[in-house]
């Protein structure tokens, strides 16, 4: 059996274990809501992040295509960027999949797998983590755009009310 055929079958398992990870960042109640509650309506910023983690681990187990990478990071990025969270915890969520893909195999009692194929696997992993940055830094300057044309807007508008007086 190869790695990525023991990842595709613990899939499940891996999911798990990453978003406990995740989840250690917010507190006890946020962490509550978010694994219980799966809706896409009641709780859009888990659901998002589920998906993302989903669509990561796909991601990881096929050769990367970088469009199809930022299709699945893009919105997980655009939430972890106005989270109340330091720069490099809206992207350190991605490098605990390498420990709990090392705990499977060795779970598994399979250190065999831990050749080329691990090293091709890491890398993916890797430029995930990159990417996400990229992306973080990109939907910050976003944040910061909005905020700048919302305040020029709400200056414009008491000059606006000064000179009507």
């Amino acid at each position: 059996m190869a790695l990525t055929e023991l990842l595709a079958e613990k899939k499940t398992i891996i999911l798990e274990r990453w978003l406990d990870r995740i989840l250690e960042a917010y507190p006890p109640d946020t962490q509550t809501f978010f694994r219980e509650n799966k809706s896409p309506y009641s709780n859009p910023i888990g659901f998002t992040l589920r998906k993302g983690m989903e669509g990561m681990i796909d991601q990881i187990l096929r050769p990367l295509s970088v469009e199809e990478a930022r299709a699945i990071l893009e919105p997980v990025m655009k939430v972890r960027a106005v989270e109340n969270l330091p720069p490099s915890g809206r992207v350190d969520f991605i490098l605990p999949l390498r420990e709990i893909i090392s705990e499977i195999v060795r779970e598994e009692k399979r250190k065999d797998l831990l050749g080329q194929e691990w090293l091709d696997l890491n890398s993916r992993i890797s430029r995930f983590a990159l990417l996400g940055m990229n992306l973080y830094s990109e939907c910050r300057e976003k944040v910061n755009q909005l905020r700048i044309k919302g305040r020029e807007k709400r200056t414009g508008e008491v000059r606006g009310r000064r000179a009507e007086v």
